[in-house]
Order: C-alpha cells, then structure tokens, then sequence
C-alpha cells in the first residue's frame, strides 16, 4: 500500500499535492480554533456572570447573614428579610434558585424549603467556596441538591460565592445561586456560530489565496516541466547524432590512416624499387669507368651511396612492420627494440597492467607511431637518457607514456606539423580516434602521454 501511495503521490501535481495534504490540516485547524475561542467565549460570560453575582451576594445577602459569625444560625428576620428579596420579580427572573450552606454541608436557608435543614456531602465547588474562592459552573448541575433546578431550566449557570464577617474577614457561609441562562445560551449558540462562520471564512479564503497561487505556480511549473522535457529529447537526440557522428569520424579517420599506412608502404616500396636501384645500377656502372680513382668520379661515388642510404633509411621510416597479427605488448616491445638497434639507446619497457587489449588497426598504427616518434623525440632532444614505455589499461582505457630525464621544455608547436608526423601530427592522429594526447614536462624530464579507448 505504501508503494501504491508513493506512486500515486508521484503522479500529482503540486496545487493537486498541497490540496490533498493542506485540505485535512485546514479543516482540523478550523476546528481546533473555532472550538477554542467558542470555549473562551463561555468561559469570559461564565466568569462575568459569577462575578455580577457575586457582587449581588456582597451588596444584598451578606449584610443578612453576618448573625452565623455570633450564633451560627440565620435569624427569623434574616430569613424574612431573604424571603422579601426574591419575592420581587427583578430577582425572582433572574435567579431561578438559591441556597446558603454552612461549612459541614448543612442548608441554611434555601428558596426551595424542603431543602432547609438537609446535610450533603460537601462537593468541591462547596470546598473551594469557603476557601474563599467564587466558583461557577455553566450548565453542569449534576449534584444531587441540584435536581429541581436541572428539571426546571435546561440552561442555567451555578454560582458558589463566599460571605464573609464583617469584622474578622472570615468566611461564614457559601451562597449558591442558579441563574437563568437560557437566553444566555441562545446567545452563546449564536456567538459559536458567528465565531465559527468568521473561522470558516477565513480559513477558506486563505485557502483559496494559497491554492490559487500554487494551482497558478503548479501550472507554470508543469509547462517548464514539459519544455525542459522537450528540449531534454532534442537534446538527448542530438547527443545521440553527435555520437554516431563522431564514431563515423573516427571510423573515417581509421580508414584514412589505414589507406595512409598502405600509400607510405607503397612509396617505401616505390621508392627501393625504384630510384635506389636506379642509383644502385649507376654506382655499378660508374665501377667501369677509368680511370676509377679520380677525383670526379670518387666524388660522384660518394654522392650517389649518400642517395642510396638516404633512400634506404627514409624507406625503413616509411614501411611499418606487419602489426595486423600483433598484440599491443608485442608492438611496444618491437618499437622498442628496432629503436635501440638505431640508436644504440636502451629503453625501459613496462608492460605490467596492460593485458590483452581489443585493438583495430587504426589503433595499433596510431600505437606504434606514438611510440616510434616519442621515442625519436626523446632521442633527438634528451640523448635518448633515462628512456622508458609504460603501458597499462584502465576503465576500458589504453594508456601509453613514453618518458626521458631530458632537459624538459617540449611542446606542440605549429613548426612541427610542416617537417612530417611532429607532435601535432601525434595530437591530431590520436584525437582523430577519441583519445587524448597530453605533455607533462618538467626540469627532471618530459613524458609523452597517450590514451584510446579500446572496443
């Protein structure tokens, strides 16, 4: 279920999602705050009205009963004197019922007469009276002395107020009043319904506000939303057309440096074939001539061996060895061998790492001709000192450095683009098939850096 409500939750829309959580929360707050400043309101006409009557009891009824601090009995004419008060109709309207209690709970004078005289267990309104507290209670009779009260009024308001003696200040009995509050009622019934009418209204109309900003903001958001979308696929389609250009690039750039191999390789051949043995025919020649040791002729001997090793030499750079059937270790361990048999210049090959890479031929060419020329590089600028090949593979990733404890200082210029393969020959053949080619040099050395992706 809590699955089922994750997704549902997912699929709305903000104005959908605060409507649904907020709906709940607003009706429950209206509730709570409608409740209390109802109660409140009962309360505040509770307190006033125990509070006029108790200024009735000071006023009137006190003055009456001050003979229970002497005798701690009402007197007859105290009682005459009661019975005059609530027989005029001012007070009769108003108070429906009225008691004096002694402190062991003994009714003293009651306008219902059957009362004078009985003990009840004094309740804690009682208790709290003759501490000198006024208590009041609205529509609550539920003691037993309170029975024909409740039976005669539905609403009316209990109110215990202490008398005190004149000259002691001690509190010498309890009045307790019941006071007609069914207009009362009617009033507070109004007021909860005004109250709750203004909470209702304000809550909604907050609600609205709230809800017409989000529904509005929601609105906004799902048509970015939908935009971004939009874009997102012509982007995401485009990625997609980029990448399948870019591998028919490098698909384009491995035959074109397939069919450059094979044209070199053809003019290698071309070349020994050709102008060498020509030249390699006429030094024969110029063998018969006599005489053989003059000078013109040992010069002209001289110019054309110097041609022949010139041809022969630019022949071997030109022709790659047969790599088609090689691994990668094998192609870095035969560079590295044919250029310390030219150079005279040992290589430190590490080979550690790199396993049995998935190459074409595009890539074993670019491998070899990276090393080839880093190799030549370092020879020609560092002496070939201190010259290494590391070859590892990572995250489907070739890596080759070629490294020397030269002087330091190489970089790609344009310069070395227009004498043959050069460094930017390097850089653009091996970001051409979607490597990186980088330099790191420094006074202790420089390192020639290589990587192509494997399939």
């Amino acid at each position: 279920m809590l699955s089922a409500f994750r997704r549902y939750w997912a699929k709305r829309t903000l104005a959908q999602r605060i409507a649904l959580a907020g709906f709940p929360v607003l009706v429950l707050g209206m509730a709570l705050l409608g409740s209390w400043v109802s109660t409140r309101i009962a309360d505040g006409v509770t307190r006033n009205s125990a509070a006029a009557t108790a200024t009735f009891v000071e006023s009137l009824i006190a003055p009456l009963l001050q003979d229970l601090a002497v005798s701690g009995e009402l007197a007859n004419s105290a009682i005459r004197a009661l019975d005059e008060v609530f027989a005029k109709d001012s007070i009769s309207a108003r108070i429906a019922s009225l008691k004096i209690w002694a402190a062991d709970g003994t009714v003293l004078y009651a306008t219902e007469t059957g009362l004078i005289g009985q003990t009840f267990p004094p309740n804690d309104a009682l208790t709290s009276a003759f501490a000198g507290n006024i208590y009041s209670e609205f529509n609550a009779l539920d003691s037993e002395e309170s029975a024909r009260e409740l039976m005669a009024h539905s609403m009316m308001i209990e109110v215990y107020s202490p008398v005190y003696a004149v000259w002691s200040g001690d509190v010498i009995a309890v009045v307790e009043t019941y006071e007609v509050a069914e207009t009362l009622a009617r009033e507070l019934t109004r007021a909860r319904i005004n109250t709750w009418g203004v909470v209702a209204a304000t809550g909604l109309g907050m609600a609205g506000l709230l809800f017409g900003i989000t529904l509005n903001g929601s609105r906004t958001i799902t048509a970015q939303q939908g935009e971004l979308a939009r874009r997102l696929r012509e982007v995401t389609e485009v990625s997609a057309q980029n990448e399948r250009l870019r591998q028919r690039v490098q698909a384009a750039s491995g035959r074109a440096a397939l069919l450059n191999e094979r044209f070199l390789k053809r003019l290698s051949a071309d070349l020994h074939d050709g102008p060498a043995q020509n030249l390699a025919l006429a030094a024969l020649r110029l063998d018969r001539i006599t005489p053989a040791d003059s000078p013109e002729i040992a010069a002209i001997r001289g110019q054309l061996d110097a041609a022949i090793h010139a041809i022969r030499a630019l022949c071997r750079g030109l022709t790659l060895p047969e790599i088609e059937a090689m691994s990668a270790g094998d192609i870095l361990a035969r560079v590295c061998e044919i250029h310390t048999a030219r150079s005279d210049c040992a290589v430190n090959l590490n080979t550690e790492g790199l396993g049995t890479p998935d190459l074409d031929h595009a890539h074993k060419t670019c491998l070899h001709r990276f090393v080839e020329e880093a190799l030549n590089n370092g020879f020609k600028h560092a002496g070939g000192a201190g010259q290494s090949v590391r070859a590892h593979m990572q995250a489907g990733w070739l890596h080759v450095d070629v490294c020397d404890a030269g002087p330091g200082g190489a970089q790609i210029t344009q310069a070395s683009a227009n004498g043959g393969m050069g460094l930017r020959g390097l850089a653009d053949r091996i970001e051409s098939l979607g490597g990186r080619f980088e330099i790191r040099t420094s006074p202790e050395g420089t390192c020639l850096h290589m990587e192509l992706e494997t399939a």
